[in-house]
């Protein structure tokens, strides 16, 4: 399945309409939208309502995993078009400095730029950046239900410097995710093709029971040498991972430790938050 979780009813009607979503139950004044790839639910405005709503919509799959999130609507910027798409590549809370890096796994048709959250409509622009109310709380709550491969905001140019924040007419709104419906539908099935191959190996990541076999994993290393060898599988589906250079490592700390590295210097940087 692929979710979107949008905040405003006139972002979501021309997907609704685009998608032939049909109306499904509402939990606690969160409208929710279906078919058989597609999941909608309508927020309202703020991070802790996109918290809230994205984590009822992991609830309604909760037998379902590896699905592809997408926080979809408008945001503010300094000079880019009004119109204008872009995906996030980094997300911060404005109020807790806290910041999330996801990770992309293939070009995708859509610019990225890095992304604020603010608890208020924006006035003033740092260059290069989005500004938005949702962005953070539903990443924050996403990024629980599945790996940050696969955990994006893509978001809609509705106002800049020469066309400040005011109110915005819910028609105008629409039209303008209306305009970029093909970019939208395009992404979000990039992001499902490598979600669909992860879903593939997610019952057995590669060479695990020869880790298992050869040093000693605590259940919480274990689950995280599972993650990371399911993301290396993705990452690099033609290079194996158990070498010479892993065999020779001396206990289950240092394997995931080298694990993690390789990834890392992939270039792919991981989404965990960080302080500034």
């Amino acid at each position: 399945m692929i979710n979107f979780v949008v905040a405003l009813a006139c972002e979501a009607k021309p997907l609704i309409r685009a998608l032939n979503l049909k109306s499904a139950a509402n939990y606690a004044n969160f409208p929710l939208y279906e078919n058989d790839q597609f999941r909608l639910i309508i927020s309202g405005i703020g991070k802790l309502n996109a918290a809230i709503a994205t984590s009822y919509l992991a609830s309604v799959n909760k037998n379902e995993k590896n699905n592809v999130w997408l926080n979809i609507g408008v945001a503010g910027h300094m000079d880019a078009d009004i119109g204008t798409p872009f995906i996030a590549n980094k997300i911060t809370d404005g109020g807790s400095n806290l910041n999330w890096y996801p990770i992309f796994i293939r070009l995708l048709v859509v610019k990225s730029t890095s992304l604020v959250t603010q608890d208020h409509a924006q006035k003033e622009f740092k260059p290069n950046t989005l500004y938005d109310m949702e962005a953070a709380g539903f990443y924050l709550a996403a990024s629980r239900f599945n790996t940050t491969e696969f955990v994006h905001s893509l978001k809609i140019v509705s106002d800049n410097q020469t066309s400040p924040a005011g109110y915005l007419p819910e028609k105008e709104v629409s039209q303008l995710i209306a305009t970029n419906l093909e970019i939208i539908e395009q992404t979000a099935l990039q992001l499902n093709e490598p979600a669909q191959q992860w879903q593939s190996i997610s019952q057995a990541a590669p060479d695990y029971d020869k880790f298992l076999a050869q040093w000693h994993f605590t259940v919480y290393q274990q689950n995280n040498l599972k993650q990371l060898l399911k993301r290396w599988k993705t990452l690099f589906d033609d290079q194996p991972v158990w070498t010479q250079d892993v065999t020779n490592l001396n206990n289950a700390k240092q394997v995931i430790r080298f694990i993690e590295q390789k990834i890392m210097q992939s270039n792919i940087q991981f989404g965990s938050p960080e302080k500034d």
